[in-house]
């Protein structure tokens, strides 16, 4: 799905992706949960805030492409945590906790990530892994 926005959705136990849309999208307040894939994916200029993906087989949260915001995500128990491949993403206030890797790509030249703390901390750009 392009141009479109999923509120408070569920996508679980699926034999792919839980959540996907392309870009200029929104995912807010869902959760993806025991999906063989993906838990939520994204790309190109969209957004995902105040989510939640765990038992994923593969990724947590995907942030496929450039230009994301990727916000005040929880990801829990995925191999990998929360994904991103490409610049100019936002990613912060999300946490991590259990995942075989945490943050993959952050550090991909272009993206805006603050710190990663393993320690709560009142820095608003902190992606905390627990």
């Amino acid at each position: 799905m392009t141009d479109c926005e999923v509120t408070s959705c569920r996508g679980a136990d699926e034999a792919s992706s839980g959540i996907r849309v392309q870009a200029r999208s929104v995912i807010e307040e869902s959760v993806a949960a025991g999906n063989s894939h993906r838990g939520l994916w994204l790309s190109d200029v969209s957004r995902a805030e105040n989510n939640t993906s765990e038992r994923n087989g593969t990724i947590g949260l995907l942030a496929d492409g450039p230009d994301n915001r990727i916000e005040h995500n929880t990801v829990v128990s995925n191999a990998c945590g929360l994904r991103v491949t490409g610049s100019g993403n936002t990613i912060i206030r999300n946490k991590a906790s259990g995942n075989g890797i945490a943050y993959d790509g952050l550090a991909i030249t272009g993206n805006i990530w603050g710190v990663i703390s393993a320690t709560p901390t009142n820095d608003p750009k902190a992606n905390l892994e627990f």
